[in-house]
């Protein structure tokens, strides 16, 4: 082979090698910065299973939260606690009710006790007894009942508002929890398909390196062995280069399911990893001493902002306000009862009746059952205490973990881009060698596969930087898809 077209397939391999390296540095899409995508483009994309379906991390967030299961049942326990606390206003509204009896009675005339005579001293009435009656009567009234006072079910109002409470905040936990589920499976969609992209290239130059060394051959320049090299090369790039589609296809398909999107909907990325490199909101290095305070700042803010955090201690605001509901079943109650309708044997001879009257109730003893249920409801609230401050600890502990791999994946990170530049460098200079005469094709396919490596790790890095973040964000009680 003429030293011409020798310098020609040099020069070939190494543009194969820097387009690779810009390829990885152009796909790795951005998920902290947003492409702006509006509603209504949002729904279009949606509403069409085979239309391609333009992909940011907030358009996933926002569409993952939004057919979340787990969001819709908690915001259906928000409606049932709220449903509840108007349950419990109701025992301090007026009861009124309408009753209309039509009954016929007959009495035993010795049941009163007594014996009523005449002016003369003789019996009105058998003494022994006997039958009165029958009598017939119509009695068509309505009752109001009010309360005054209650003690208990005021306490049992506020019990039940904190409740509603809870299922509020276990609601922003839920979002919480289905959005960072969501991001982690973005960010495997992106790394996969950065993987995908890196292996076609090495794909391609591991082709062009075949073709050269049967030529080389043909030329007399190469032997057998060049050719079985290279050949090599090529069906291991085949194989993983099938191991990378089947990867993406899974991370598409868990992205779907997690997005509600049909599953031939066609994905395009908007967003990816190579942001992540260049955020300047990162750690600069390993926590240290001097870190402390920005520490327990970020866990305070944690402790305050978390929804998780905000449930614990609804919970047990909850559990305080149902003991006090008990308690206030000792205490006396206070109401006004009244009464009015008409009173007769027929409809014709109906004559309006009455009553009223302040009706005072003091419990006194009930066989100690409201003793136990106070006890039972302590115990209750012990529980609801002790699980609070585990969670407070561990969320203590995700803020400082987060920290630490935060920096440690952006160290990572700075390691992985010295590699790949030091293998592109690599391979540019085995080119050179190769170009001169001075090596073989096996040096090339050695710093193919070092370079190939050095993207892939690379990749992998950036991944574990995005993944970081995501779970730093979660840890903090911050919302995901958002810059800082």
């Amino acid at each position: 082979m003429s030293p011409l077209v020798l310098r020609s397939r040099g020069a070939r391999l190494r543009r194969g090698a820097t387009a690779a390296v810009c390829v990885v540095l152009a796909e790795l899409v951005t998920v902290i910065i947003p492409t702006p995508i509006s509603a209504q483009s949002m729904a279009k994309a949606m509403g069409d299973a085979q239309a391609p379906v333009a992909l940011t991390m907030d358009m996933v967030v926002r569409r993952a939260v939004a057919q979340s299961a787990a969001v819709a049942v908690a915001q259906q326990q928000v409606s049932a606690a709220g449903a509840r606390v108007k349950q419990a206003r109701s025992a301090l509204l007026p009861q009124v009710n309408a009753s209309a009896v039509r009954s016929q009675w007959t009495r035993n005339s010795a049941e009163f006790g007594f014996v009523m005579r005449d002016a003369g001293g003789q019996p009105l009435l058998n003494p022994p007894g006997e039958i009165l009656g029958p009598i017939r009567a119509l009695d068509v009234r309505a009752t109001i009942t009010q309360p005054l006072l209650d003690p208990a079910a005021i306490a049992q109002v506020r019990a039940a508002q904190s409740a509603q409470v809870t299922a509020e905040a276990a609601t922003g936990a839920a979002t919480s929890k289905a959005a960072t589920a969501a991001a982690h499976a973005f960010i495997s969609v992106l790394r996969s398909a950065a993987q995908l992209s890196a292996i076609t290239e090495d794909s391609s130059m591991a082709a062009e390196l075949a073709a050269d060394a049967a030529r080389r051959q043909a030329a007399g320049l190469a032997i057998a062995l060049d050719v079985t090299r290279a050949d090599a090369q090529v069906v291991g790039t085949r194989a993983a280069l099938v191991a990378a589609r089947a990867q993406r296809a899974r991370a598409d398909l868990n992205l779907k399911r997690a997005m509600g999107l049909a599953v031939d909907a066609t994905l395009v990325l908007a967003d990816s990893l190579g942001a992540f490199a260049r955020s300047g909101d990162e750690p600069s290095g390993i926590p240290t001493a001097a870190d402390s305070d920005r520490l327990r700042l970020a866990v305070a803010s944690a402790l305050r902002t978390r929804d998780d955090m905000r449930s614990a201690d609804a919970q047990v605001t909850a559990a305080r306000r149902v003991r006090s509901a008990l308690r206030a079943e000792y205490l006396p109650t206070l109401s006004v009862v009244a009464d009015r309708g008409a009173l007769g044997t027929t409809r014709n001879r109906l004559l309006p009746t009455y009553s009223w009257g302040v009706q005072l109730s003091v419990p006194i003893f009930d066989g100690l059952r409201r003793l136990r249920r106070v006890d039972e409801q302590e115990a209750l609230l012990q529980i609801t205490a002790i699980i609070r401050r585990d969670l407070e600890e561990q969320v203590e502990l995700e803020v400082r973990e987060a920290r630490l791999a935060e920096a440690t994946a952006q160290a990572a990170v700075e390691a992985a881009n010295e590699r790949l530049t030091l293998a592109v460098r690599e391979l540019d200079q085995t080119l050179d060698r190769f170009k001169a005469g001075v090596v073989g094709n096996a040096e090339v396919i050695t710093a193919q596969a070092s370079l190939s490596a050095a993207r892939v790790q690379r990749i992998e890095r950036l991944a574990e930087m995005a993944a970081a973040r995501i779970d730093a964000r979660y840890a903090r009680g911050e919302p995901q898809g958002s810059r800082n």
